[in-house]
C-alpha cells in the first residue's frame, strides 16, 4: 500500500510532467490560464495528501519543483 510519503513525490513528478510543455512559451492569456489551472489542480492534490499544507505552502512547493525542470 502506498503511503503519503510515496504519493507526494509522485504528485510533484506529475506536476512537472504536466507543466513542462508551458515552460519557455509565450506569456499569452491562454498559456497563463493553462498554467494557473495546472498549479491549482496540483496544489489541491498536495493539500489532500498533507492536510497541514496551506494553499500558499502547496504553491511554494510547486514553484520549487518548477524551478528544477
Amino acid at each position: 500500500m502506498k503511503t503519503t510519503a510515496d504519493l507526494i513525490p509522485a504528485q510533484l513528478e506529475a506536476f512537472k510532467t504536466e507543466i513542462k510543455h508551458l515552460k519557455g512559451t509565450a506569456a499569452t492569456d491562454e498559456n497563463k490560464a493553462a498554467g494557473l489551472n495546472i498549479i491549482n489542480h496540483h496544489a489541491s492534490r498536495l493539500q489532500l495528501l498533507d492536510l497541514n499544507l496551506s494553499q500558499q505552502d502547496a504553491r511554494t512547493i510547486l514553484a520549487t519543483a518548477y524551478k528544477s525542470i
